[in-house]
């Protein structure tokens, strides 16, 4: 009997370092290429969030200007604050006339604000609305059922919390609208205009509103500045 002595191959322990190296360079460069890949990603969206942030603010942007500066700014009257209700929806969805009448309101106030509502109303067809022909539009009065109280959480001015609607809030002599430190509102306090005393974070008027009314949701509130 002969005995056969095998050669040890040593070609195969010398190949396993080499694809063991040979797989991590492979599953490196696959996490660079994802790396890349999320970067790239991460990079577009921003981009377009800055575009879209961009385009929002020169589409609704508020401006402010003040004649002088040469004197406190106790001396500058604050601008009057007017609130509106911009879009509204019943909890309780309706049908008939209200429900037109709601979505009337909502159409002239999208043109008014210049909501997205106006975009996808452009082209509505207004015979809806005939009946509503020849009216005021403020009888939508009748659809709002709460009172000031409803609508203000809290108030502060000059960093106390005052009364909403005793002190600081009336409602406008026409629409839905509430207004401080304005001539137009209905029976306007006579110290008004008012002024802030210093400057800075809650040195003016700070407010919280309610969304949900008696019913009613205000989905979009308009807020102007004016006298």
């Amino acid at each position: 009997m002969s005995t056969v002595i095998r050669k040890p191959d040593f070609d195969n322990d010398v190949d396993k370092p080499n694809k063991v190296q040979a797989h991590n360079e492979a599953c490196f460069c696959l996490r660079c290429f994802a790396r890349i890949i999320l970067l790239l990603l991460g990079a577009i969206m921003t981009i377009y969030v800055c575009i879209l942030s961009s385009d929002r603010y020169f589409k609704y942007w508020v401006q402010t200007t003040i004649d002088r500066t040469d004197v406190h700014v106790s001396k500058i009257p604050f601008p009057a604050i007017t609130i509106c209700p911009a879009d509204i929806t019943l909890d309780n969805w309706q049908t008939g006339k209200k429900d037109k009448r709601i979505k009337l309101f909502n159409l002239v106030q999208s043109v008014h604000w210049r909501t997205a509502a106006n975009v996808q109303e452009t082209e509505r067809d207004l015979k809806e609305f005939e009946e509503f022909k020849n009216q005021s539009l403020h009888h939508i009065d009748s659809l709002f059922k709460y009172k000031c109280e409803d609508l203000f959480v809290r108030c502060t001015w000059r960093r106390k919390v005052v009364d909403c609607c005793s002190v600081l809030f009336r409602r406008m002599t026409l629409g839905t609208c509430s207004s401080f430190n304005s001539i137009y509102a209905e029976n306007p306090d006579p110290t008004w205009p008012w002024s802030v005393a210093d400057y800075g974070i809650k040195s003016a008027l700070n407010i919280q509103l309610n969304r949900y009314l008696n019913g009613i949701r205000l989905q979009a509130i308009g807020v102007s500045f004016g006298i």
